[in-house]
């Protein structure tokens, strides 16, 4: 196959290929009014003050945190917005009852879990509150007292300092970092609370060691990828930083410089300015809000590239129905569908919506893609296909987009799992496609 079509497909598939590539952006929430007006109208002419925070769940419905009118939003699918926690007063009260009737203060990050329970940060009261699928908020972390305590303990009888960011992973535990305590804490499934990063110091200190004896300055966004790995944005180190199942930490983006350069290069060696929200797609590139004016993107090659706000770095409000790459912005907090559309929350009043720049789709439903499995992972030699349905073809990609034509198949005989041989592929990360368009990735030793 020729390496430019190659490149394409690549790129059509997995935006693992991201410099130059960008989105079309346009606003999907807010107007240019300040506010906290709108309810059950069009989201577009809804107004938002203080929008920090969005999430969007598994169906498309997008919840917004606005730290001003001390709400959380909700756009369905359809573009319209209601009102789904808060009555607008700043405090706390309201548990084990209706989320709308609850006062809240300042709830910031945001996660939802397989179930459609939305977990939040309540930032002021110094909380982990959540809100289950019947609209009933309870607290599950933190008294409202601005310490750190009761670790290994149950988390409703602890205490937590400065919730910001929250994050879940597959198994449904809880993280959140807390930039007043300058750690990281988990919520285990069984509601016990522990700290998983950070001294309780800031500073910056740790890489190569266990992450409890870290230091961060300001932990922010956090995001947990599908094998467990945590991955934090150190703001005022002007870092991200990774823990590993193992437990050790390693800085993956950021020099330590405030510049926001070194587009192109790797990750390691450009420079980051602030890094505030961050979230992760499927196939394990990373999208970074830096410098409240550009998104950039860390792929999986440990690339870092721009892909959203213009390079002159400038704040301000333009660029709707163009490329995100040419538009102002002053980003906080950043999301992604499962379709690689991007969403951020914009200083202006406003929620937009980067489109990602080839639709990426899977074309397949979540549970077809979960039956899907390649395994061992990382592989040395052998490696074994399983589908949940008959495997037609089968294409291998490394991180420039060239197919191995040795390892290319078709026609193979109604089989739903298949074992092919990859002792000649140098170490590294590659990409497999089955049936044109299930996709996963997978590392040779």
């Amino acid at each position: 196959m020729n390496i430019y079509i190659s490149i394409i497909i690549f790129n059509l598939l997995l935006s693992l290929s991201t410099i130059g590539q960008t989105g079309v952006i346009n606003t999907i929430i807010g107007n240019d009014t300040a506010g906290c007006v709108g309810e059950g109208i069009s989201a577009t002419t809804a107004q938002l003050t203080g929008c920090t925070w969005v999430t969007v769940d598994t169906i498309g419905n997008i919840y917004v945190s606005d730290i001003i009118c001390h709400t959380i939003r909700k756009v369905n699918t359809a573009g319209i917005i209601t009102t789904f926690a808060g009555n607008g007063t700043a405090g706390f009260s309201g548990d084990s009852s209706a989320a709308t009737l609850a006062e809240l203060n300042q709830p910031v990050g945001m996660a939802i879990d397989k179930y459609g329970n939305l977990y939040f940060a309540d930032y002021l009261v110094n909380r982990i509150r959540k809100i289950n699928t019947s609209g009933i908020i309870t607290t599950i972390a933190g008294d409202g007292t601005a310490i750190d305590f009761g670790d290994g303990g149950p988390a409703s009888a602890s205490k937590v300092y400065g919730p910001l960011g929250i994050a879940l992973d597959t198994f449904g535990n809880l993280y959140f970092t807390e930039i007043g305590g300058q750690r990281v804490r988990k919520i285990s499934t069984t509601g016990i609370i522990t700290t998983v990063a950070g001294t309780g110091i800031h500073g910056y200190a740790g890489d190569g060691h266990h992450a409890d004896s870290a230091e961060f300055y300001r932990p922010a966004g956090i995001v947990v990828d599908v094998y467990g790995n945590i991955y934090v944005a150190d703001q005022l180190n002007n870092r991200v930083r990774k823990i590993n199942t193992a437990g050790l930490i390693i800085t993956i983006a950021g020099d330590g410089s405030s510049t926001s350069s070194g587009d192109g290069m790797a990750a390691t060696a450009a420079g980051l300015n602030g890094p505030d929200g961050i979230a992760l797609d499927k196939m394990g590139n990373l999208y970074i809000s830096d410098n409240g004016t550009r998104i950039r993107l860390v792929n999986t090659a440990g690339i870092i590239s721009n892909i959203a706000g213009s390079a002159s770095l400038l704040y301000g409000f333009s660029g709707d129905g163009g490329p995100a790459t040419a538009a102002l912005m002053e980003v906080t907090g950043i999301a992604l569908d499962k379709h690689g559309n991007l969403f951020e929350c914009d200083s202006s009043q406003r929620i937009r919506k980067i489109t990602h720049p080839y639709t990426l789709n899977l074309d397949r439903t979540e549970t077809q893609i979960e039956k899907f499995t390649i395994f061992p992972n990382p592989a040395k030699n052998k490696l074994t296909i399983s589908c949940g349905e008959i495997i037609n073809s089968i294409e291998v990609y490394n991180v420039v987009g060239s197919s191995f034509d040795n390892l290319r198949m078709t026609k193979l005989d109604n089989n739903s799992k298949i074992e092919i041989n990859i002792g000649d592929l140098a170490k590294g990360i590659y990409i497999i496609r089955v049936n044109g368009s299930i996709v996963r990735r997978f590392i040779k030793e």
